[in-house]
């Protein structure tokens, strides 16, 4: 049976209602900042102390998760209780915000025990980097909320330097333009051009496990960023296939490539990949523009980036531009 046009046109209605941007209330000194787990354990307890120490230090009241230092095999206690942490401080009116302790391996397992329309009612600034990945795009793609790509307790909060704590504090607790991002090192153009389009990514082998998932980012005009670490460039290559392969690359309306430490070359290393080149080589006949070594990723000073958030990019002056604010 045919559906009726006005039904068609109400349900496209529903969908762009359900994906509208919302974007979080800035958090600011004397908020009360939430500490989840949700994929790894904490191993570092002196890293962990030290990050809840500067959260202080900038004015943050802190409350921890009652599952967030469990440990089980690989992961900071069962699915069920770190997915618990995570809905219980976005349902707490106490909690204005909500930092993650550390990375892993795991995200993804907890996917299907998030509630998201509890998240959509109480939308809270929500900050992780690398494994986490998996949870600040998918609960964009969910709800909507823009989310922080950014540091976390152990990994630059802990003895959080001026340059993260200054941009990370422009991001979350100004709900005002961010302008052009601050550049700590030199930034490369690989591929000329500007594009506009919302800021979706974050570690390379994360976003991949998003992908032919309900919980994959709708890549269309977006600007995909990512990063990696410790991974062999012909790894990173096959990551990069995979994108192509899956049509990522026929959607995005440009890439930002952040800091790939660690990643050498071990395997072939009488022949080693260029990264540059190899990135070249998988985005060749694609138009839009590359911008290479943004500061952002794992052993580096970190950028917060919002995800959901439009973001134009000029590989002439090198210049990230987000001209609106990521909070309300």
């Amino acid at each position: 049976m045919a559906i009726p046009p006005s039904t068609k046109l109400l349900g496209i209605l529903a969908m762009n209602v359900m994906k509208s941007l919302i974007k979080p209330k800035a958090i600011g000194p004397g908020d009360v900042i939430g500490l989840v787990s949700p994929s790894g354990p904490v191993t570092h307890m002196d890293r962990f102390e030290g990050g809840i120490a500067s959260l202080r230090e900038v004015g943050f009241n802190v409350v921890l998760g009652k599952n967030a230092l469990k440990k089980h095999y690989h992961m900071a206690g069962s699915d069920e209780e770190r997915s618990e942490d995570i809905n219980e401080m976005f349902k707490d009116p106490n909690v204005k915000g909500i930092v993650t302790t550390t990375g892993g391996y795991s995200s993804s397992r907890i996917l299907d025990l998030i509630d998201y329309d509890l998240i959509k009612r109480n939308p809270k600034v929500f900050v992780g980097i690398s494994d986490i990945t998996v949870l600040l795009n998918a609960i964009h793609e969910k709800t909507g909320l823009v989310t922080f790509h950014g540091p976390y307790l152990v990994y630059g909060i802990c003895g959080m330097s001026d340059y993260v704590k200054r941009n990370l504090m422009k991001v979350v607790a100004t709900p005002s333009e961010i302008g052009n991002l601050e550049q700590l090192t030199e930034w490369e153009s690989l591929k000329g051009g500007n594009a506009s389009g919302r800021l979706l990514g974050g570690n390379s082998s994360s976003v991949r496990n998003l992908i032919g998932t309900e919980y994959e980012p709708d890549w269309n005009g977006s600007i995909l960023f990512l990063e990696a670490f410790m991974k062999e460039p012909h790894y990173l290559d096959r990551e990069f296939t995979h994108f192509r392969q899956c049509g990522i690359f026929n959607k995005i309306n440009g890439l930002v490539v952040g800091k790939l430490n660690k990643c050498i070359e071990n395997e072939f290393k009488d022949d080693p990949m260029d990264l540059r080149e190899m990135i070249l080589e998988q985005c060749k006949g694609y138009n839009f523009p590359i911008i290479y070594g943004v500061d952002f990723g794992h052993a580096c000073e970190n950028l917060t980036l919002p995800v959901g958030i439009e973001v134009h990019m000029d590989t002439h002056t090198k210049k990230l531009n987000i001209n609106q604010s990521a909070t309300i």
